[in-house]
Parts: structure tokens; C-alpha cells; sequence
């Protein structure tokens, strides 16, 4: 993957209101050089249990025993 791929990747996600791009998928679909966001997973805790996302006030009074750490996740389709 080059840099100009995964800066306009990034853009793309900046534009919609996310952060950067952690996944890209190539897709012909889109005109030459244009892309959309496919999917998005918010940052958070959550349980094991039912995958929920759970609040600060669950963490801090017996929720560090049943969650997990959820990193935020982009996946931007382009046509480059």
C-alpha cells in the first residue's frame, strides 16, 4: 500500500467525521479515485458476554473482569 492510497483513505474517513483508515479495500465499483466508508466499530469498552458497550461507571464498580477493549475500526472502499 502506498502513502497517496492511505492518505486518500484517510481523507475519505476525516470527511465522514472518523479518524483515520485502518482497513482498505479495493473496489471498482466507484469512480477513479473515489471511495466510501463499508465499516465502522466505535472504541469503547465492552462485555464478553453480549459484546454491549458498556459505560465508565460499569468499569469502575466490576466491569474490568467482563470486558475487553475495543479499538475503533475504518474500512474504506476505493478505486485507485
Amino acid at each position: 500500500m502506498t502513502k497517496e492510497i492511505q492518505k486518500l483513505a484517510n481523507s475519505i474517513a476525516r470527511k465522514n467525521g472518523y479518524g483515520t483508515a485502518t482497513k482498505i479495500k479495493i473496489d471498482k465499483r466507484f469512480k477513479q479515485g473515489t471511495g466510501k466508508i463499508i465499516g465502522r466499530v466505535d472504541y469503547g469498552y465492552r462485555k464478553y458476554t453480549t459484546d454491549e458497550y458498556v459505560n465508565n461507571s460499569y468499569m469502575t464498580k466490576f466491569g474490568w473482569k467482563n470486558c475487553y477493549y475495543q479499538n475503533a475500526e475504518t474500512i474504506v472502499a476505493l478505486n485507485v
